[in-house]
Parts: structure tokens; C-alpha cells; sequence
């Protein structure tokens, strides 16, 4: 079964998490020496110029097809719309908490699990 994002999901992602136009993708295949992914920014193929994220784009993304990392400060005011932290370690999920607790309480974020 393949997942379908919906306009309401895309668009609610959107207006979320995404902080400015300019964006980069995955490329589809690894280098064949080093077995990595490397990042590139899309560009009109005309102008050079570097293409800002659409809805179109986005959908790619949530859908699986396209990978586009996304950056959580936003240009204009250099605040932090949002934050993901991934802490693998036998204690992470204790740190993770106690930092959740403390910042939630200061009422500067939003915290959802």
C-alpha cells in the first residue's frame, strides 16, 4: 500500500515546519566510490537559479519519493521554529525528558511526542 499525503496534510506541514523557500534533495543513488548520499540544490535549468520549495516538492518528500532535510531557523528573525532531537544512547530518552520538562515549564516550546 502506498501512503498518499493529502492538500490538508501537505499544506499543514507546510505552514509547521518549513521556515524559507530554498531547500536541497538527496540524490537518488550513492556515490559509487564512497557509498553516500550527497545533498544538492534543484536549479531552473535555464536560469541557474535555485528553485523554492512547493507543495508539489513537499508532497514528494512526505510521500517517500524525494528526501529534502529541512532547517528549523527561520532567516528573517534567526529563531528556531521547531527542533528534533535523536538520541539513540541507553540515557537519551531520560535527557530527552528532563530538557523537555525544563523548557516546556520556561513555556518556550510546544512539546509533542
Amino acid at each position: 500500500m502506498t501512503f498518499r499525503a493529502s492538500p490538508q496534510l501537505v499544506g499543514d506541514y507546510f505552514r509547521l515546519f518549513v521556515t524559507r523557500g530554498a531547500y536541497t534533495v538527496q540524490s537518488a543513488r550513492p556515490h559509487p566510490e564512497s557509498g553516500r548520499h550527497y545533498y544538492y540544490r534543484p536549479t531552473d535549468r535555464k536560469s541557474g537559479a535555485g528553485l523554492s520549495l512547493t507543495t508539489e516538492t513537499l508532497r514528494r518528500h512526505l510521500e517517500g519519493e524525494i528526501t529534502i532535510p529541512q532547517c528549523g531557523i527561520n532567516p528573517a528573525t534567526q529563531q528556531c521554529k521547531w527542533i528534533a532531537i535523536d538520541d539513540d544512547s541507553d540515557c537519551g530518552h531520560r535527557s530527552y525528558c528532563g530538557l523537555v520538562c525544563k523548557l516546556s515549564a520556561e513555556r518556550r516550546i510546544l512539546a509533542l511526542h
